[in-house]
């Protein structure tokens, strides 16, 4: 987790005389894990492309731990970090779908 995007980087540097596109799949907490390398990566203007799952959740994690019983779902975090809005800070050009359709929207 958190390894997608530095990952991403690396193969845009590698290939930046290449018309080839790096796109990263990654999720919400691995995204957590590495916003600073995306930081990064804007201020460089590195070419990549993350497409970011937000399901707000490390599922491997809290699977276990309920397994565990070690979490009361009256505790559970609903939290929800906007990482549009924080791509955006960053100057980066953004868009986000709200429901799982073709609808596409630009973050202003």
């Amino acid at each position: 987790m958190g390894t997608g995007l530095p990952s991403a980087i690396g193969a845009a540097v590698k290939n930046s005389n290449s018309s080839a596109r790096v796109i990263v799949l990654t999720g919400d907490s691995s995204l957590t894990m590495c916003i600073h390398v995306f930081h990064t990566a804007v201020s460089a203007r590195i070419p990549i492309t993350v497409v970011d799952f937000v399901n707000d959740d490390v599922p491997i994690i809290s699977a276990e731990a309920k397994r565990r019983e070690e979490i009361d779902e009256r505790y559970e975090s609903s939290a929800t970090i906007g990482f549009e809005a924080g791509a955006s800070g960053f100057s980066a050009t953004t868009w986000f779908a709200r429901t799982p359709s073709t609808n596409f929207d630009r973050c202003q």
